[in-house]
């Protein structure tokens, strides 16, 4: 009997396209990895239909990516972002499956996860499945409403710690030790923006727990991210468009 490779296409190979390239591979898949310098669609046309595709690109690069994919692979993408929201795919006519990663991963160093990745979607079977292969932990999410929730939750978690890191450069840890206050100042006020950019109404408890779990455990890591200030900005960018006043984040933004 002819048994037929699975196969898998990345589209952006950083740190973390790599990482799941690399479970993909252990879990015996074919993987089809596309670097900046390609031009996606032309590889795509390439690309048999119904083949799952993992995009893992910066927030910037993600509208025009979704907007060039070919017809026959709108159904079946994976996408990988810290900023994500249904609007930023439902724009493009597009359902993905999705995955939030709570994993730092650096170029030479081990995986360090802050907490369990949220998998959805039509490929979170194929999703675990390459977790699996790299022990490491994930949940499956069945409902739109947790997604959403799960979507917030990172958002809250990844706007705050870029927004400490634009004022001192203090690891995670010493930030929740030594400034609590606004530690969660800031993300309050980002939970609450996350919640309006999802378009649902989300547990703000939970997103701050989360927050606290992932802090606590990359307490050594440095607040400071290359795309914090990129981030901060885009973040009021938003809130100005929606009406939202965030005191906090615009105080340390402006004044740092």
């Amino acid at each position: 009997m002819l048994c037929l490779m699975r196969e898998l296409v990345v589209i952006g190979v950083g740190e973390l396209g790599k990482l799941l390239g690399a479970g993909a591979l252990r879990s015996g898949l074919r993987v089809t990895p596309i670097t900046r310098k390609m031009r996606a669609s032309e590889v795509l046309k390439q690309v048999a239909a119904r083949t799952p595709i993992l995009v893992s690109v910066g927030e910037n690069a993600l509208p025009e990516l979704l907007e060039a994919l070919p017809e026959g692979h709108r159904e079946n993408v994976i996408l990988l972002q810290n900023e994500l929201f249904p609007s930023t795919y439902r724009t493009h006519g597009i359902s993905p499956s999705v995955l939030i990663p709570w994993l730092l991963q650096k170029a030479r160093m081990p995986t360090i996860v802050a907490r369990p990745t949220p998998i959805y979607g039509p490929r979170a079977a194929l999703i675990a499945e390459i977790f699996d292969a790299l022990s490491l932990p994930h949940e499956r999410l069945t409902t739109d409403a947790e997604l959403r929730q799960a979507l917030v939750d990172k958002y809250a978690f990844i706007l705050t710690i870029n927004a400490l890191g634009l004022s001192t450069d203090r690891t995670l840890g010493m930030w929740l030790q030594e400034d609590p206050a606004q530690v969660w100042d800031i993300c309050d006020e980002v939970t609450h923006l996350g919640e309006a950019l999802a378009e649902a109404s989300i547990d703000p408890a939970r997103s701050q727990i989360a927050t606290q779990e992932a802090m606590i455990a990359l307490s050594h890591v440095p607040a400071r991210g290359r795309s914090a200030r990129e981030r901060v900005e885009r973040a009021l960018s938003h809130a100005a468009r929606l009406g939202f006043d965030l005191p906090a984040l615009t105080r340390l933004a402006r004044s740092h």
